[in-house]
């Protein structure tokens, strides 16, 4: 890869940290869907690959641990995930990190994966992860970087207005009715 498709692809996929760390404060709503719960969670969204994610998982879920042990000496990591938002077929169902602590023993820090377009978007609604939505989109970007057909454009415009769409008004319709 030459160094203008690197520097592209880093501000594509820095766009994309973007928005899903914006999507992520625009309703609360929303995310508790996303995680279903009221523990600590560590949820990183993943655009291209990188063999260091699940390091920067362990670091951030060690510093959160730190910061939140109420002065015991128990560090709780926050339940981690990663949601790819891309196709690649080496991506693993669980990223691990060896954590080996000499004569105490060797323990796997197990990282869950989550790959975005290996699901539907009624899935997607069914388990309560409408936050991921906008993101379908990815889904068509191989077919629309090798040709911009007409074909390719109307599916893309199908994908957006008529499921993406009307997923997320159907969704905020139940919103606003469960307010009344």
């Amino acid at each position: 890869m030459d160094n203008m498709s690197i520097i592209s692809s880093n501000k594509i996929a820095h766009i994309y940290d973007r928005i899903f760390k914006k999507i992520l404060t625009l309703s609360s709503r929303a995310v508790i869907g996303l995680i279903n719960g009221s523990h600590s969670y560590h949820i990183e969204a993943q655009m291209y690959e990188d063999e260091k994610i699940e390091f920067r998982v362990f670091d951030y879920g060690y510093k959160h641990a730190l910061k939140s042990r109420n002065g015991i000496n128990t560090l709780e990591f926050p339940q981690p995930q990663i949601i790819y938002l891309y196709e690649h077929e080496k991506i693993p169902d669980t990223v691990k990190i060896i954590l080996d602590f000499g004569s105490q023993g060797i323990f796997e820090y197990k990282v869950p994966v989550f790959k975005l377009l290996e699901h539907n978007l009624e899935e997607l609604n069914r388990r309560k992860m409408i936050i991921l939505v906008p993101f379908m989109i990815l889904k068509l970007r191989r077919s629309i970087e090798k040709k911009r057909t007409d074909e390719n454009m109307e599916a893309l415009r199908t994908l957006i207005l008529d499921d993406i769409i009307e997923l997320i008004r159907d969704n905020q319709e139940v919103n606003d009715k469960c307010r009344v």
